[in-house]
Formats: structure tokens, sequence, C-alpha cells
């Protein structure tokens, strides 16, 4: 990094925090949101934890999480999973708007950016995960499409009103 760079560190952890946290605020909130209008059950973290769990072991795929042996702590991996991940999604946002498109953050490029992070869990979390592509072998599928889209929009849009907000700094 050169000298002239380390200035900015203060103002883009500010940034950063402010993104990341509007971002992750959004899409939970959206999550709780979503699931009492469709009446459907939260994101359940132990599974996702487990998941990561047989990740770490070498194992990606399973045919049904249900018969994958429980993990210690797997809530809470999987919770922490889920905002390690956020993190690391904004990070590559605002390097990817700030460095290498040269654009400001807008609602346009976060919820674009949002979407196009959907394609993990519909074609690398969900099938792994023994649910499908897309969630296709979900009991109900539709349900988790929508889900999993709209909170990638949700998520996409505290990325833009974080980063608009952000940039005032």
């Amino acid at each position: 990094m050169h000298i002239h760079h380390c200035k900015h560190l203060p103002r883009l952890a500010i940034q950063f925090f402010i993104i990341s946290s509007l971002a992750i605020l959004f899409a939970d909130s959206w999550v709780y949101l979503f699931s009492y209008l469709t009446n459907s059950a939260l994101p359940n973290w132990s599974m996702t934890g487990r998941w990561l769990g047989m990740l770490s072991q070498g194992q990606f795929y399973t045919t049904t999480m249900s018969q994958v042996p429980a993990m210690h702590n797997e809530f809470f991996i999987g919770l922490l999973g889920h905002y390690l991940i956020g993190l690391k999604f904004t990070s590559a946002y605002m390097l990817l708007i700030h460095y290498g498109l040269k654009m400001t953050p807008h609602l346009i490029n976060g919820i674009v950016f949002g979407v196009i992070l959907a394609v993990f869990p519909y074609l690398i979390q969900l099938p792994s995960m023994g649910i499908g592509i897309f969630g296709s072998q979900s009991p109900t599928p539709y349900l988790v499409f929508f889900r999993v889209l709209s909170v990638h929009i949700f998520y996409g849009l505290g990325l833009g009103v974080g980063g608009i907000l952000a940039y005032f700094i």
C-alpha cells in the first residue's frame, strides 16, 4: 500500500462499518418481515453452521442435511458465518464500485450487486445442502427461491443506502 493511501484508512473503515451495518440490517430485517408475511420459519442457522462444518472437513455435498451429525456450536457457527460472508461481500462491493468501476455507490448498483450475490446460495449452498439448484428440492421451492432473492435485494438496497450515506463522510 502506498503512503498516500494510509491517510484514508480511518475514513474507509468508517465507510465500511456504515455500509456493512446497513446492508446486514436491511437483509436481516427483511428476513423477519418475510417470515411473518409468509408465515414461514426463520432461517435455520444451525443447518448453515453444520454445512460450514462439513466444508471445513472437506465434504462439499450431502443429499440430506438432517442426516449430517450435529456439530458443537453449529448455531453460533452458522450465524457467525452468515455475518462474515456479509462483511466479505461488502468489501467486494466497495472494491468493485470504488476502485474497479470508479463509481459512487447508489441504490441501483447496490441492488444489482445484491441480486448477483443470490447466485451463490442458488447454485452452491442450496444444492450442496441437498436442497437442489434454486431450492428446487425443498418442500416449498417457490418460497425458498423468493426468500433468497428478496433477502439479497434488501442486502443490496442496504449496500446502496449505506454507500450513499457513507460517502458523505
